[in-house]
């Protein structure tokens, strides 16, 4: 019976001894893969600080080793066979104006001088606007790297096109103006030096250099699909005006898409 009750201890501890040495196997595994697991955090965050650290200097390394190259004749030479015109048109936009005048009528003695009456005059009608760049004015174009950088001539319009066929004139006339028909008449005639005002004010450019910028990148893009992407590995293109301060932030890419 006493050896019935050791031989069933001596299983119970070796079972109790297999129990503890799984636990502390399984806890040790834990450990380790906790502690790989920091390690593999800390080379993520040491390789992030050694690409900040070292790559500011391979780039300009590659900037030397990739110089600035002016190309400007090239890109003449393809416009003059692809663009028989002095005026490379960018832009075309049609908006909706109107020119409105006030007339009024005082006395001083009356009233205080209050507005005893007055006249609104106005003409609406679409007009169409045509921003341009001179191909015989001042160009600059170069190639560093894979970036295509061009300065053209500040954008021009040409007359704007007053559709008259849609113009439309309203007077809302009070008594004590006179000659309102005339005013109107004079009104009229001034709608297109107007306009033509208009269309160079910088709020007016302003509105259309995004655009005018994203379609000479087209029209260069054409240009370096059809001839430069032979000489040059040019994959992003960025265009200012000649009267603008800085490059904008952002640059087109090449699409080479027919090649």
């Amino acid at each position: 019976m006493n050896e019935y009750k050791d031989a069933f201890k001596q299983k119970t501890d070796q079972h109790a001894d297999g129990t503890a040495r799984s636990s502390t196997g399984s806890y040790v595994v834990k450990i380790v893969l906790i502690i790989a697991i920091f390690a593999f955090v800390e080379l993520l965050v040491f390789g992030l600080i050694f690409y900040k650290l070292f790559s500011k200097p391979f780039d300009t390394m590659g900037k030397v080793l990739s110089p600035k190259i002016d190309i400007t004749q090239t890109f003449i030479g393809y416009t003059e066979q692809q663009k028989k015109v002095q005026h490379l048109l960018l832009v075309k936009i049609t908006r909706n104006e109107t020119e409105r005048r006030e007339y009024t009528f005082s006395v001083p003695q009356v009233m205080n001088g209050k507005t005893l009456s007055n006249a609104i005059m106005e003409v609406r009608a679409p007009v169409t606007y045509n921003y341009f760049v001179d191909m015989k004015g001042t160009w600059k174009i170069t190639c560093e790297g894979d970036m295509l950088t061009i300065i053209a001539p500040k954008l021009q319009v040409e007359e704007p096109a007053v559709d008259l066929s849609r113009m439309e004139t309203r007077i809302e006339s009070g008594k004590l103006i006179f000659g309102e028909n005339a005013k109107l008449e004079a009104l009229r005639k001034q709608f297109y030096p107007d306009m033509m005002k208009k269309a160079l004010t910088p709020e007016y450019i302003d509105f259309v250099r995004e655009d005018a910028r994203r379609s000479l990148a087209d029209f260069a893009n054409g240009w370096i699909t059809a001839d430069l992407v032979k000489k040059y590995p040019v994959k992003y293109i960025s265009v200012r005006f000649e009267d603008e301060g800085q490059f904008p932030k952002l640059n087109y890419s090449v699409n080479k898409g027919n090649l």
